[in-house]
């Protein structure tokens, strides 16, 4: 959800607002989803403590999932992220 709507609204926007290009609009939208995506999990009462590897990580994560659905769409960035979220449960 979080990739359909901030990633999504955002190529959409470079393409329609700026003119950019489905390459340049997707990939600018992929960064700043990622970003953003990361930068997240640190608000609220159940933020996480700031620390530069779990930004570094979730940066990199939310980037290759964002290019995912930016590329494959959202059900192949849903089901990849879902068994992530399995094997993380698997190994913990």
């Amino acid at each position: 959800m979080f990739r359909v709507l901030l990633v999504g609204v955002l190529a959409l926007a470079m393409r329609r607002l700026l003119g950019a290009g489905p390459l340049l609009a997707g990939s600018m939208a992929s960064v700043a989803g990622a970003l953003v995506f990361a930068a997240a999990h640190y608000v609220g009462a159940y933020g996480d403590a700031f620390t530069i590897q779990s930004f570094t990580f979730r940066a990199i994560a939310g980037l290759f999932f964002s290019a995912l659905y930016v590329l494959r769409g959202f059900g192949i960035a849903a089901w990849t992220h879902a068994l992530y979220d399995v094997m993380v449960l698997a190994i913990a």
